[in-house]
């Protein structure tokens, strides 16, 4: 059996047992599994459908608006999947601002290629002492049980950047923010 169609059939029992759930007490979980198994089937306007179901009664639910936002991009409808994360991000953008706690702002690329002052800046901003093994961390014989076990197990690579050039003529009309990796 091919991956895809083992997807689909995981797919359709979780949807068929959270029908079952949510017609015996319908809750907002069991509204998302049953939007993520219409995700996964391709079927967009149904999992649009019963993300709603949960979006009307909590317009900023993180999940529900990535799950909604990830159903149009996989539909190719780039300009709703935009429509629906950026008030999100806007909202975030604006708690954030409300925090009294203080962010450091790291930036992925930076980090990967330059990592001999990243490791420094962050374990700084942690207030903790520099450790030279931090550059190291692949070598340790600690047990990862995370689903990053494997790239916590290998030194940093920098095959994932500028990787969002394979999507440019995708996006190319999208307002992002401005984002400047070497910028500080």
């Amino acid at each position: 059996m091919s991956v895809i169609c083992e997807q689909q059939r995981q797919s359709s029992k979780a949807m068929d047992f959270a029908k079952r759930a949510n017609k015996a007490k319908p809750n907002d979980m069991s509204k998302m599994v049953i939007a993520r198994s219409y995700r996964a089937q391709g079927k967009t306007d149904d999992c649009v459908s019963w993300v709603n179901k949960v979006l009307k009664a909590k317009p900023n639910d993180g999940m529900g608006l990535a799950i909604k936002a990830g159903a149009f991009e996989d539909a190719g409808r780039i300009d709703d999947a935009e429509s629906t994360l950026l008030p999100l991000i806007e909202s975030v953008d604006g708690e954030v601002s409300k925090l009294s706690i203080p962010i450091l702002d790291v930036h992925y690329e930076r980090l990967v290629a330059d990592p001999e002052s990243e490791f420094p800046r962050l374990i700084e901003f942690l207030e903790l002492d520099f450790d030279p093994s931090c550059y190291d961390f692949h070598n340790s014989k600690r047990t990862v049980r995370t689903l990053s076990y494997d790239q916590v197990n290998r030194p940093l690579y920098t095959t994932s950047s500028g990787l969002h050039i394979n999507y440019e003529s995708h996006i190319k009309d999208i307002a992002f923010p401005a984002y400047h990796p070497t910028s500080s």
